[in-house]
């Protein structure tokens, strides 16, 4: 009898005969992958096999037990996000953005759109404010004229190689984007602000948990 003359009836498969990978795959549903798993999946794979997530562990215990007066504005920690505001929002004056120049305390007056933190006691209710709303003084040497003299406000979780800034804030869906941006520097001359970008990083929604 030919594969053609097969009829459905006669063909008869146990699933006790299937290999046991075979055999739990088909007793499962299918599952629905949405874009938020995607991208939480996508944001650790990155930063493990990039080498940041090593980074991250040495910071994470070198930091475990510290209080809040003891941790350094670059440190890295990690906080949800609160809420999302838009630039409708005038005031931010609970910052832990800013520069190697100014500090990462620089409030922003005259819309300022920004991330509300919470998830941790170190950083609750504070202020993470959007570089599309504010600029602040960046580089050092002769290096540091150049854009202006400016750099979009943001935070070092990972070090000074490059800046991390939020970017877009979208406040009627809760979306933040994150943006990096790099630096400019020349042995004698010192290194210019973080002007080089926006490069687009990663997007995030209220709840979701962030390097800081």
């Amino acid at each position: 009898m030919t594969h053609s003359n097969l009829k459905l009836n006669q063909v008869s498969l146990q699933t006790s005969q299937l290999p046991v990978i075979h055999r739990e795959q088909s007793s499962q549903k299918s599952k629905k992958v949405t874009t938020s798993t995607l991208k939480k999946w996508g944001f650790l794979f990155y930063f493990f096999v990039t080498g940041f997530g090593l980074f991250w562990v040495i910071s994470f215990l070198r930091l475990a037990g510290a209080n809040a007066q003891s941790i350094p504005p670059t440190a890295t920690g990690m906080a949800q996000i609160d809420i999302a505001f838009s630039e409708a929002e005038y005031y931010a004056e609970r910052s832990i953005s800013g520069s190697d120049q100014e500090g990462f305390s620089v409030p922003c007056t005259g819309g300022c759109a920004h991330i509300e933190l919470t998830g941790n006691p170190d950083v609750l209710g504070k202020q993470w404010i959007s570089g599309n709303s504010q600029q602040v003084k960046g580089g050092f040497g002769a290096l540091a004229s150049m854009f202006n003299g400016v750099e979009p406000t943001g935070r070092h979780p990972f070090g000074d190689e490059f800046k991390v800034v939020v970017g877009n804030v979208d406040e009627t869906t809760g979306t933040v984007d994150f943006d990096l941006y790099y630096r400019i520097c020349k042995p004698y001359l010192g290194c210019s602000p973080y002007g080089v970008g926006p490069f687009p990083f990663m997007s995030f929604q209220e709840g979701d948990w962030i390097f800081y």
